[in-house]
């Protein structure tokens, strides 16, 4: 059964159930029955309703949250950070202003986060046809070519104790690198192409989920593979 508190929160939402959205709205999935300790969302942006295809990334203790399609149906350039107050009880989602040449709105945008060695902490968000790149301290965008298309995932692993970003491409068979560092420089031509040892061994999907694990595995699972759903790789 879904925590109590969680299912009051979904239907002060007017939720018609604990772990969907009302008619009308997103299909957001609040995931209710999910939360061992649901916290309470304080004043702010409401976390359920904004948007869906957005892209999260992590990083300094905050969840950053941009992009998306809004409840009108159309493309955001907005971008959250969800902060958590110290004793963990209370959450709260809070524009995040910034400055620069910021992305475009976008639904299914792409984005991830890097902290490098020094302790500076980047947002990288992949347009069309550059990536834009947010310093965290000074919160101003930069813009940077873009040499590579199809990004099917988009994250940060650690590569020979260095935090290097990776991209992989929709068919899941070329894997480009680089060095985090170079790429929050604007550095486009560093991107390296590793090879994928033994093929890809398996189909290659749409709408599959991606995380990394302990700085260096990353995990992909879900997603649509011939119409059906695939497993953890």
């Amino acid at each position: 059964g879904a925590d109590a508190a969680a299912v009051a929160l979904c239907r002060a939402k007017g939720y018609s159930r604990p772990d969907w959205a009302a008619p009308g709205a997103p299909r957001l999935l609040a995931a209710a029955g999910a939360w061992r300790h649901p916290v309470t969302v304080s004043r702010g942006r409401d976390p359920f309703a904004p948007r869906v295809q957005h892209a999260t990334a992590t990083v300094g203790g905050r969840v950053y949250c941009y992009g998306g399609l809004g409840d009108d149906g159309r493309p955001t350039d907005a971008l959250d950070v969800l902060e958590l107050s110290a004793d963990r009880t209370v959450a709260r989602w809070l524009p995040f202003a910034t400055t620069g040449d910021k992305p475009d709105a976008a639904e299914n945008a792409r984005m991830t986060a890097v902290e490098l060695l020094d302790g500076r902490q980047y947002l990288v968000v992949l347009g069309d046809a550059c990536c834009h790149v947010l310093d965290l301290l000074s919160r101003h965008w930069n813009g940077y070519q873009w040499p590579l298309f199809g990004s099917a995932h988009f994250a940060t692993m650690n590569i020979s104790g260095r935090p290097h970003v990776v991209s992989i491409n929709n068919s899941y068979e070329a894997f480009w690198v680089i060095d985090a560092e170079k790429l929050v420089s604007g550095d486009s031509t560093a991107w390296a192409l590793a090879k994928v040892r033994d093929g890809v061994p398996f189909s290659p999907r749409e709408g599959a989920a991606a995380a990394v694990v302990g700085g260096a595995t990353l995990v992909i699972t879900g997603g649509g593979a011939g119409g059906f759903a695939g497993g953890g790789e």
